[in-house]
């Protein structure tokens, strides 16, 4: 059972609520003057919230800032009044992708099974939504999910999920715990170092191989594991090279992960600067600008568009006698670059 403070439950209820009424998450400027009319000082007690119910920001600042998203965990959005609807339709959903996954017929290889909005809208028997409803909070609560399935928006801005054969280890879910349950296995597969080769098997093996851990993918890198997955699956019959693109995310992720600003904001940039012909552009403006982005997906390339300054910034300010400003923190929200990514991989299959 949950135990959260009236002011805990007073925040993570608006935070639902707006989520609720939108269909995508608020940010902090959206709650924090309302709260601050209550009495409530809003970072004070956001900074009390664990991250088992509120997700962390940004590269892991507990004091948000105004553009951060308040994202609720399955766990967050289960405490919240109203919030059960949308936990027993994710949950009806995951041994639906199981069924479809594994009845899926591919016309060529390698190809994986993508399941659009409409299909999750008529299997659920929802009405048709507008901008927000339960179908565009299942779409943010998946997205949330790093495993199993990646996200993608067709050019009418019809989007879909992407599955992939691990969807399987969710076939006797089917409760909220249950779900939890899997990924606290998953999370502790992540962590197991490699095991040794028998020497009856292939000779003898270096002691240092003991010692090395194995790399597998974090839930929470920058760029997701689930979607440089489907990125890989989609080049291997693309006419693309992506082995530079495929370097330059590892390397952002890696900066990420350690902490290392300069680096991270270096990398971004350099994948901003490498996508372009992907989508027949010269620049990533021009990718802005002219692909058919839905209007959220737009404000998301937005945000990358004003980050090429930062990114400029490290690259080219020369050394002066001034302190250095730039922070991980001033780094986007890792929702935006997953997008474009996924965006990648669809013109990765079109190719």
């Amino acid at each position: 059972m949950v135990r959260l403070s009236a002011d805990q439950r007073r925040v993570v209820q608006m935070i639902y609520d707006l989520f609720r009424e939108r269909g995508t998450w608020p940010t902090f400027g959206d709650i924090d003057r309302p709260l601050r009319k209550r009495g409530l000082k809003p970072e004070a007690v956001i900074d009390t919230i664990t991250d088992d119910i509120l997700l962390p920001f940004q590269a892991g600042r507990s004091w948000p800032i105004d553009s951060d998203e308040l994202r609720l965990s399955l766990v967050g959005i289960a405490v919240c009044k109203g919030g059960q609807e949308d936990i027993d339709i994710f949950l009806r959903v995951l041994p639906w992708l199981v069924r479809k996954e594994l009845n899926f017929k591919p016309e060529e290889p390698n190809t994986q099974l993508r399941v659009t909005r409409t299909q999750i809208r008529r299997f659920l028997r929802l009405p048709k939504d507008q901008a927000a409803g339960a179908i565009s909070r299942l779409r943010q609560i998946m997205n949330l999910q790093f495993w199993g399935w990646s996200n993608g928006e067709l050019a009418n801005g019809e989007w879909y999920v992407q599955v992939t054969r691990e969807i399987n280890r969710c076939a006797d879910v089917r409760t909220l715990d249950d779900y939890l349950e899997l990924l606290d296995t998953i999370e502790q597969e992540h962590k197991q170092p490699y095991q040794a080769v028998p020497d009856i098997l292939y000779g003898s093996v270096p002691s240092v191989i003991d010692a090395v851990e194995a790399p597998a993918p974090q839930a929470d890198t920058y760029v997701g594991g689930a979607v440089i997955e489907t990125m890989r699956a989609a080049s291997t019959s693309s006419r693309w090279n992506c082995g530079k693109l495929f370097q330059l995310i590892a390397e952002l992720n890696d900066a990420c992960e350690r902490g290392n600003a300069y680096s991270a904001h270096a990398m971004l940039r350099a994948v901003l600067d490498h996508v372009p012909p992907l989508f027949g552009f010269r620049d990533f403006k021009e990718i802005t600008a002219n692909h058919r982005w839905s209007q959220t997906d737009k404000n998301y390339m937005k945000r990358l568009l004003d980050f090429k300054d930062q990114g400029h910034d490290v690259l080219h300010r020369q050394i002066t006698t001034q302190a250095d400003v730039l922070a991980m923190e001033d780094m986007p929200q890792r929702v935006a670059i997953n997008r474009l990514l996924q965006e990648c991989t669809s013109k990765l299959e079109e190719s």
